[in-house]
């Protein structure tokens, strides 16, 4: 009888046994998948990879993959991380007293005359020679400095309005050609008959054989 009772005991354990086996199931563990109704970030869900699971309470967007309030144009609030800037959003972004907005970015207010040449601005050592003067040995040529050249050096330096009319010590035109208005052209060959006969005006033509 004793033994009847330890079968029926061993019974009774198997079967806790398997029902606890069929309720785990052969899943349980697994990694999580994105779908599934909970947001795992041990498995790397977020607002951004898995919107489905971890999407953002109203009232806040997700930016680079974690829920921040949302940001709007005029709430007196410049937010970078949704792209204001003083260009995008000058309600909430715009420049303080004596800075302009440039690409963007707040930069000082450029003024010929004080010492800064600003080429964000514009200045340059055409433009402003007072702050982007050309140092000792250059030129500015076109609003920017140069090496400076003379006529005579053997450099032919259009930059600095050098040609074969201003200076035909370094720009003189190669044999065959001429000079035309600072530029060298092909010259033009000699007519070989005197009387026009290239021209094809008759009227010019010699009566008499030579």
């Amino acid at each position: 009888m004793k033994r009847a009772a330890r079968q029926k005991k061993s019974r009774i354990v198997i079967g806790i046994f398997a029902l606890v086996c069929a309720l785990v199931g052969p899943d349980h563990g697994s990694a999580a998948s994105c779908g599934d109704g909970a947001c795992s970030a041990a498995s790397g869900e977020n607002c951004e990879t898995c919107p489905a699971d971890c999407g953002c309470p109203p009232g806040q967007i997700c930016v680079g993959g974690v829920c921040v309030a949302e940001q709007t144009c005029g709430d007196g609030a410049c937010s970078a991380t949704i792209g204001e800037n003083c260009s995008t959003c000058p309600a909430d972004c715009g420049c303080s007293p004596g800075e302009v907005c440039v690409d963007g970015s707040c930069v000082s207010v450029a003024t010929c005359g004080d010492g800064l040449c600003h080429a964000q601005a514009g200045e340059n050592c055409e433009t402003c020679p007072a702050d982007c003067g050309c140092p000792p040995g250059q030129i500015c040529v076109g609003g920017t400095c140069v090496a400076e050249q003379t006529c005579g050096d053997g450099l032919c330096s259009p930059l600095v309005g050098e040609n074969c009319s201003t200076c035909p010590a370094d720009c003189g035109c190669p044999p065959g050609q001429i000079c035309v208005g600072g530029v060298c052209v092909i010259e033009p060959s000699t007519p070989i008959f005197s009387d026009g006969f290239e021209s094809g005006d008759t009227s010019r033509w010699s009566a008499s054989v030579p």
